[in-house]
């Protein structure tokens, strides 16, 4: 489907049953801005988001960080993507405080 229809931005997650999130951006067929949406802090799998220009955000992630978060990946030019040290990327705690 990504190959068939143009897409602004892939928001996808790293486990999708047998699939694999990160698949969708190894293909090489389709770059387009993407977030890694995960409950996984893994320094691997957010390597390998990285190298494909994704932003990797673990979960949980308040609605207003994530929608500014897309606002940005939809605002930059595609030169200038990457998951980086943004601080929307990192987990939001708030729903854990007490």
């Amino acid at each position: 489907m990504l190959a068939r229809e143009a897409a602004n931005l892939l928001v996808t997650n790293v486990r999708l049953g047998a699939f694999n999130g990160l698949q969708l951006l190894s293909t090489g067929q389709v770059h387009i801005p993407a977030i890694v949406v995960t409950g996984f802090d893994d320094t691997v799998l957010r390597a390998d988001a990285n190298v494909f220009g994704a932003s990797y955000v673990v979960k949980p992630i308040s609605p207003a960080a994530l929608i500014a978060l897309i606002d940005r990946k939809l605002a930059l030019p595609e030169s200038a993507e990457g998951g980086g040290s943004d601080p929307l990327l990192m987990r939001d705690t708030s729903a854990e405080m007490p």
